[in-house]
């Protein structure tokens, strides 16, 4: 067994250990709880280059999962080493003019969730990515809130082991602006509550950077949703609806910069019901062991039949009969000569 002492008490886990013959190389071993070394196994090697730094991973199988692997990082790129033209004689790169280069935001909106929005800027030169931190640096303004951000790009000239020394992949030269659009963050947990025959009750969580809320309804002659009410408020009544329908929303989120620019959200879904009507009108036939009940149509998704020998339906049986446009239904197999009690309503299925 080998064992590595620090201090005079064995090793356990990772040790980074430099390498004897290679002052720029740093191995990686594993020792067990007993301090006992382990096999580890290198399984990539990825060198430093000239505007990155590059790791070594080593992974060790009798190690509990959540310290199988380890990284250990080479020493970082010191820049390119430029001729006079301005050419890397390391790696062959050409100092480029970040106007010349693919500069972009990954988004054009961005959702505000209570912090300063920092979204993420690439940078590439013919289809080459350049390094964040490396090759050029990032200040962002006018990004702690509801509003349009910007962030400036900053070609970085120069190096960490090279600060005198313009080693940088860009020439050094005023940043590239770019800005973006911060809207408040879309509603959440929005749910729909079946409140009567001609309301649904909204509500939802508030959404940071908010100050409004915007309800719409979905119109199926007109094909498009339509605004329906505006809240200050999480909770909202949708009245003026129909018994006995199925209804779709959408809440959006508003708020405003400083200067009074509203911006809106993306939009949070959800689909209620309201009750049916009360079915009335209810017609009763009976045969010898049948009754054939008939009553008026409601819209739903359909009816629920209960009938009994008691009238306060302390036991009962019940039939449904699917599709707001059948409004008949034959009960069989009754007990001749009792006296039956039924009761229909109408029912609408949940969305």
């Amino acid at each position: 067994n080998e064992y590595y002492l620090i201090k005079g008490t064995p090793a356990k886990g990772w040790i980074d250990i430099l390498d004897e013959e290679d002052e720029n190389r740093t191995d990686a071993y594993y020792f067990n709880s007993k301090g006992v070394s382990q096999k580890v196994k290198l399984i990539k090697d990825e060198k430093s280059t000239c505007t990155s730094r590059g790791y070594r991973l080593y992974e060790c199988s009798t190690a509990p999962a959540s310290e199988r692997q380890h990284q250990v990082r080479y020493a970082r790129g010191t820049g390119h080493e430029y001729d006079e033209s301005r050419k890397c004689t390391v790696c062959g790169w050409q100092e480029v003019s970040i106007k010349d280069c693919d500069v972009s935001l990954k988004y054009k909106t961005y959702a505000y969730k209570g912090k300063a929005v920092k979204p993420e800027v690439t940078v590439s030169y013919k289809g080459k990515k350049l390094n964040y931190k490396y090759d050029y640096k990032l200040r962002y303004s006018d990004n702690a809130g509801v509003g349009t951000g910007t962030v400036s790009v900053d070609p970085k000239a120069t190096y960490y082991l090279n600060m005198t020394e313009n080693r940088g992949s860009l020439k050094a030269e005023d940043p590239v602006k770019l800005t973006f659009k911060i809207v408040p963050q879309a509603v959440s947990e929005l749910k729909a509550k079946t409140g009567g025959k001609t309301y649904i009750k909204l509500s939802w969580n508030g959404s940071a950077g908010a100050d409004s809320y915007k309800i719409y309804r979905y119109n199926s002659s007109k094909k498009k949703y339509v605004l329906s009410k505006t809240v200050s408020d999480t909770l909202c009544t949708v009245n003026k609806l129909s018994a006995g329908y199925s209804y779709s929303f959408k809440v959006y989120a508003y708020g405003k910069d400083t200067e009074g620019n509203t911006y809106k959200s993306s939009s949070a879904s959800v689909k209620g019901i309201t009750k049916p009507s009360t079915v009335n009108n209810v017609r009763l036939t009976s045969s010898s062991r049948a009754i054939t009940v008939k009553w008026n149509k409601k819209s739903g998704s359909g009816y629920q039949i209960r009938y009994s020998t008691n009238s306060s339906f302390n036991s009962y049986k019940s039939s449904t009969v699917k599709g707001p446009d059948l409004n008949s239904k034959k009960l069989r197999n009754l007990t001749k000569g009792k006296k039956y009690y039924v009761k229909v309503r109408a029912y609408k299925s949940s969305v």
